[in-house]
């Protein structure tokens, strides 16, 4: 550009490495002495310069670092230099200049916004307002807000950000995820979230003690409310259950830990109330004849069992009359067939019919027993083929004839 007196401004376009803070000096000088010349020919001095000149500040605040705090109540952001919240180099950053987000866990924010600040140079204190329990999987992640935090040249800061997530702690108890029972109700296989410990220090192997049983409902009852035994693998442990009585199947038992027994490498607490931790007991009671009604005439038997029956281990097939076998002692009738003639279902009771020879004098026992294999409740449990309550005497039905007579000498 030409000015008056015949000066001439050159206006040179500078190309940086990075991006300038505002510390970068620049100078200016002729190569050498025979690079610049006037239009009269005259050199320009190689010795000349411009002077140092200062480049403008075009870096942006950044993030540094963040440093959680224990219990998870506040972070500590650091930032690249000092920072406000106007583009002018003055106001005081807020709690509002910052803005949270959290992904994966258990827990969740409260507020996006930082419930408090608390500025020590350019180390910024946000208090993090939670709602749940951090398991530890939460990832936190702190920007600043648009239009919201400046250094002093007026360059803003970013609101995407590195060095600026950090994980919760854990704070969680271990908690139980499942329970799986045994078929035989001996034992119950008891799954754990995480490696746990009987002491709060990340280290002790889990004893039988560390845990208590309890049952509701059915017939059986516990021996006692601690495990037999216990057998760990993993974070699987499996205790062993000491029962009193026969189980019908509507027991309920339930497994948790013992106040101050058991913890996770944190030393957080299980706590004794859990869930996922019940499991229903197998049914263990073999059906069983309860009564045998005989019709009047002999022609059938109605036979009723304790409880729902199948011909089938899975709880299904109705039951045929070659599921029963009928025998016979004393008096004169006698059975034309061991196996029912026919068979009749109303719920639990069988009504069965009776293939006889003979006409019954009274004496004759009947017992109907179950054949081998044949009869199972829905556990499927095998009904007997030895049984009780199921013996009946036939009804006498001899025909009275006149056996002899005597005339009197008289007539």
């Amino acid at each position: 550009t030409a000015l008056a007196g015949g000066e001439i401004v050159i206006r040179a376009f500078l190309s940086f490495t990075g991006t300038p803070s505002g510390v970068e000096t620049i100078t200016i000088t002729p190569v050498n002495a025979a690079s610049i010349y006037d239009v009269a020919g005259n050199a320009m001095a190689a010795s000349q310069t411009t002077g140092a000149k200062t480049a403008s500040d075009q870096l942006l605040p950044t993030i540094t670092s963040v440093s959680l705090a224990a219990n998870n109540s506040t972070i500590a952001v650091t930032l690249s230099e000092s920072v406000y919240n106007t583009n002018g180099g003055s106001g005081a950053l807020e709690a509002s200049d910052f803005a949270f987000s959290i992904s994966g866990g258990t827990a969740t924010l409260s507020s996006a916004t930082p419930s408090g600040l608390s500025p020590n140079g350019n180390v910024y204190t946000l208090d993090i307002d939670l709602s749940g329990t951090p398991n530890g999987a939460e990832v936190l992640t702190v920007n600043p807000v648009d239009d919201s935090i400046y250094d002093s040249a007026g360059n803003e800061a970013s609101t995407s950000q590195s060095n600026n997530t950090v994980t919760l702690n854990d704070q969680a108890g271990p908690t139980i995820s499942s329970v799986s029972l045994a078929s035989n109700n001996s034992s119950i296989s008891v799954t754990f979230s995480e490696a746990v410990y009987n002491t709060n220090g990340g280290s002790g192997a889990l004893e039988a003690a560390d845990f208590s049983f309890s049952i509701v409902g059915g017939t059986a009852t516990l021996s006692s409310a601690t495990p037999s035994s216990i057998s760990p693998n993993g974070n699987v442990y499996t205790l062993g259950i000491s029962l009193s009585g026969s189980v019908n199947g509507n027991e309920v038992l339930t497994v948790n830990p013992v106040d101050d027994s058991i913890y996770d490498s944190e030393g957080n607490e299980a706590s004794t109330s859990q869930s996922n931790n019940t499991a229903t007991l197998n049914d263990d009671k073999f059906p069983v004849i309860t009564s045998v009604s005989l019709a009047a005439n002999n022609s059938t038997l109605a036979v009723t069992f304790s409880e729902a029956v199948y011909n089938a281990t899975g709880g299904s097939g109705a039951l045929e009359v070659s599921d029963f076998i009928f025998s016979i002692t004393l008096g004169t009738a006698t059975l034309s067939s061991t196996a029912p003639t026919s068979i009749s279902i109303s719920g639990n009771v069988y009504t069965l019919g009776i293939g006889l020879s003979g006409n019954p004098d009274g004496d004759e026992v009947l017992v109907v027993n179950p054949v081998d294999d044949s009869i199972y409740d829905a556990a499927g449990n095998e009904a007997s083929t030895s049984q009780s309550n199921n013996t009946v005497e036939l009804n006498e039905k001899i025909v009275p004839i006149i056996s002899s007579v005597a005339l009197a000498s008289d007539n």
